[in-house]
């Protein structure tokens, strides 16, 4: 398994390369907005560069899981994995794993950020921590489609097609369960709608966010199960 693990690191030096110069120039920004004024544009500033951080953050570090999944299909991993030591269910059990640790570095990464900005510059983070916690859920569910995708050997073209669908359809039932019309999707000042109705139906979001991310994790395991049952069935 750490040597599995140790692989899909090396394969990925890139793309975690990548999210290392994210978070630096985070950390720059949030260097040069303590030194700059306040002013009526400052919270907006702040804010810009914590809720980009957050997408940034949370949406890079699971996704490589599935980068790495496509690019062993693309080799037609599976065929190999039958002749390792532990076979398929060790490539299986790693590729779940290394979901779960992305999950949870970007999870951590993003409540050291809230907590730095909150501490720096007093500004409420409840907004920036549903918004984690909205990203973690759907990035599981996500993961819990995709990865039995490349499990099965598909093209990385359709992990995508269907990573984006998820995501609109997504973005389409928040925007009609806020507005009650997903044409709210291309209305101006978006962003600052939903933050305000965040506001307003602060508890029933929390009560959703429980859900999603609960519905999340049952998804991937059955996915996970799923990949195994298939592979024995093969």
């Amino acid at each position: 398994m750490k040597g599995l693990l140790y692989k899909d690191i090396v394969l990925n030096k890139t793309n975690i390369g990548a999210m290392v110069i994210i978070l630096a120039y985070l950390v720059i920004e949030l260097i040069t907005a303590y030194f700059i004024p306040e002013s009526e544009d400052f919270v907006f500033f702040v804010n810009g560069i914590m809720f980009g951080g957050i997408i940034a953050i949370q949406g890079g570090f699971p996704g490589i899981a599935m980068v790495v999944g496509r690019m062993d299909a693309g080799t037609k991993w599976i065929q190999y994995a039958l002749a390792l030591p532990g076979g398929y269910r060790y490539m299986i059990s790693e590729r779940y794993m290394l979901g779960l640790i992305g999950n949870g570095i970007a999870l951590v990464l993003n409540f050291i950020l809230v907590g730095i900005v909150k501490l720096g510059f007093d500004i409420d983070i409840k907004i920036p921590i549903m918004l984690i916690l909205l990203i973690f859920g759907i990035m599981t569910v996500i993961q819990a489609f995709v990865l039995l995708l490349f499990s099965r050997g598909k093209t990385g073209i359709v992990g995508k097609v269907f990573a984006i669908l998820l995501l609109l359809l997504f973005l389409g039932v928040l925007c009609y369960l806020a507005f009650g019309d997903i044409s709210a999707l291309t209305g101006k000042h978006l962003f600052r709608r939903m933050a305000m109705w965040l506001f307003i139906h602060e508890k029933r979001i929390w009560c959703v966010l429980a859900g999603l991310i609960f519905a999340g994790a049952v998804l991937k395991y059955l996915s996970y199960r799923l990949a195994v049952y298939l592979y024995k069935r093969d």
